[in-house]
């Protein structure tokens, strides 16, 4: 077993050559440039895809559609009034109560309907006593003007 050990020699000590201060920063500003650059990139990469993950494609879309239908409630709201108005002129002169607020159903034919079930308004007859009433009225929100209206079995429009 003597033969397998060897001896540690240090080898010779070479002339360590230093590079000019010059050349050195030169390379370490090259250098911080580009770590810099890669990160600033890695950055906007990460950022752009957490923002689509985040539904940042999608708000655009979402803000249209938010418009669309804020739209859709005014001209609801437009045909709504122009109903409760037409009701309210054919009801007797002592009576000058609008029916109550209603939701609306668009139809494909972009027409507003409205209904008021039996009991929904009342309106007082000739003699003092109150009478459930029932409506049905349909507007046509481009013309403005309401096309089918009907109450309580008579159909005034």
């Amino acid at each position: 077993m003597v033969g397998l050990r060897q001896e540690y020699k240090p080898q010779s000590r070479a002339k360590i050559q230093r590079m000019p201060k010059t050349v050195i920063k030169k390379t370490t500003l090259k250098q911080g440039v580009r770590h810099i650059s890669l990160v600033f990139a890695l950055v906007v990469i990460v950022g752009g895809v957490a923002w689509c993950f985040s539904g940042g494609v999608g708000q655009a879309e979402k803000a249209r559609e938010r418009g669309r239908l804020q739209a859709e409630r005014l001209e609801e709201t437009a045909a709504l009034a122009l109903c409760q108005q037409a009701i309210a002129k054919q009801l007797p002169p002592t009576q000058q109560e609008k029916p109550p607020y209603t939701n609306g159903v668009k139809s494909a034919e972009k027409l507003w309907h409205f209904v008021w079930p039996q009991g929904s308004f009342s309106v007082k007859n000739r003699y003092g006593s109150s009478v459930a009433q029932y409506a049905r009225c349909i507007v046509d929100p481009q013309e403005h003007r309401v096309t089918v209206l009907h109450i309580t079995g008579q159909d005034f429009i």
